[in-house]
């Protein structure tokens, strides 16, 4: 998986998931495709789980960190 079909299926996920707002649908579907990459983003500045506006530095963060952490 690539960092656009992970915005694909974070979009898809957050189209048909009502009870999560955007960050933490990031999160979550992040949790799922790449664990570890999550476990980066856990309780950093950049983690949008409780905090949306930290959506734009997140995806900075794993487009830059998506192929240095292994798959």
């Amino acid at each position: 998986m690539n960092v656009a079909e992970y915005l694909q299926i974070v979009r898809t996920v957050h189209a048909r998931t009502t009870d999560w707002r955007l960050g933490q649908t990031y999160f979550n579907v992040l949790t799922e495709a790449r664990p570890e990459l999550a476990e980066k983003v856990r309780g950093s500045i950049v983690d949008p789980f409780h905090q949306d506006a930290r959506i734009g530095d997140f995806l900075v963060f794993v487009s830059d960190n998506w192929d240095e952490v292994a798959a």
